[in-house]
């Protein structure tokens, strides 16, 4: 996930706006970087490198505003690659049902404004994609057919994702930090999918206030005030695959919410033992039947779960290993007894699968490995063992040793009778 060479230089600057005058430190630290004495020059600056807020109420303002593209799935319009510094709104669109892509941005809005960066109502077909907001976050409403994914969200206020009265949106692949509210706040939303999102040190990480029929899979909540996961009310979620590591992890007083995937997979309780299943604080009464747990890393750092041992019979088909990630973009590595078998780029939180159908029969070493560009690493190693059909290894190993303590019975029995009696 990276942003434009034109606007990154300009990101620090406008960091550094946000915070001069709220304390002696920060200020100094400021000067350091500027020449800057005052913080009226900084605003002033920030403000020569913005563009204006941008306003579309209807199809026909994308191209009469000039923004390349057709509108069609293939050839959205485009807003990229811009910073917006505003008391308001940075961009807002309303009432629209052409494609159009927003990507590449820096958007920031000013403290005490309440604004949301980036404002989405009653529009279908939009792509909120690869922007850093600040202050401000993102407003989704009446909307559908609608992908917020791969965005960094700064100390957002009143929240970082908000998604109210929409239809199949879909929020993917976020970095939320330090929201004083929620980092995502799910209402009365139907169908909508939210994965692999890292919501850290908000408030509270998510909360759910009507939602039904939405996913919440594969997020990493961590550092939340109030709690992880919270579905205050809200009937026919599923929540399953999270990562969760707050003092008051989850709770639900809803309607017939599911907290695994049905067939194996829970949510994971980073730190905390498990034994059995986990009953959810909340009136709903509701039950992980598969938690599983990690041990306590660092909250930036790449995180992967550990998947049980495997046996396999040979010629099984679609038998896969599982390994559930939590991280940031990072490189991702397998190995197979030692021998680098894939290399590829991982963008975010999710599962990686890998299949053990071509294995032949015997021992193998399946290490999966992360790390990231700040040099964080986390690993895991999973042992398969193919074995012929009606020949469980297990259960020979336990007839092996059976059969050398007969034979050792029946050498000392031998022995003795062979002994010359005295």
């Amino acid at each position: 996930m990276g942003f434009s060479r034109k606007i990154a230089p300009i990101i620090l600057v406008l960091l550094l706006v946000l915070f001069m005058g709220t304390a002696n430190d920060s200020v100094s630290s400021v000067e350091t970087v500027t020449d800057y004495e005052t913080s009226d020059e900084l605003w002033s600056d920030a403000r020569d490198f913005s563009r204006d807020p941008i306003l579309i109420t209807s199809n026909d303002d994308f191209e009469s505003q000039g923004w390349p593209g057709a509108g069609t799935r293939v050839n959205p319009f485009v807003i990229s690659d811009l910073v917006i510094f505003s008391g308001g709104e940075c961009i807002s669109v309303f009432n629209t049902d052409v494609w159009f892509v927003i990507e590449n941005c820096s958007l920031v809005t000013s403290l005490g404004s309440y604004m949301f960066a980036i404002h989405l109502e009653d529009i279908a077909n939009g792509v909120v994609y690869n922007n850093f907001l600040s202050v401000g976050g993102i407003w989704l409403q009446g909307v559908s057919t609608t992908t917020v994914e791969f965005n960094v969200i700064q100390s957002p206020f009143p929240y970082g994702v908000f998604v109210a009265d929409s239809i199949g949106a879909v929020v993917k692949s976020n970095a939320i930090v330090e929201s004083p509210n929620e980092g995502i706040r799910a209402d009365h939303s139907v169908g909508c999918l939210y994965t692999g999102n890292r919501v850290m040190d908000c408030s509270n990480g998510i909360e759910v206030l009507g939602d039904s029929g939405s996913i919440f899979t594969y997020n990493y909540i961590s550092g939340s005030d109030l709690h992880g996961l919270s579905i205050q009310f809200g009937t026919s979620n599923t929540v399953y695959g999270n990562l969760l590591d707050n003092d008051d992890d989850a709770q639900d007083s809803g309607t017939d919410n599911k907290w695994d995937d049905g067939s194996g997979i829970g949510n994971f309780w980073l730190g905390e033992s498990i034994s059995g299943q986990v009953v959810i604080e909340g009136s709903a009464g509701s039950i992980d039947r598969f938690p599983g747990m990690v041990e306590a890393r660092y909250q930036f750092a790449p995180i992967i779960s550990s998947p049980d041992n495997v046996l396999v019979p040979q010629g099984t088909n679609r038998t896969t290993i599982t390994w559930i990630v939590w991280s940031g973009p990072c490189e991702l590595n397998l190995w197979v007894n030692g021998e680098r078998i894939e290399t590829r780029s991982l963008q975010g939180c999710g599962p990686i699968e890998h299949s053990l159908d071509d294995l032949g029969i015997g021992r193998y070493n399946l290490t999966l490995s992360l790390h990231d560009d700040e040099g964080s690493r986390a690993q895991d190693t999973v042992i398969v063992e193919v074995y012929i059909p009606g020949f469980n290894p297990q259960t020979a190993s336990i007839i092996i040793a059976g059969g050398i303590i007969i034979v050792i019975a029946v050498v000392e029995l031998r022995s003795r009778r062979d002994s010359p009696q005295v």
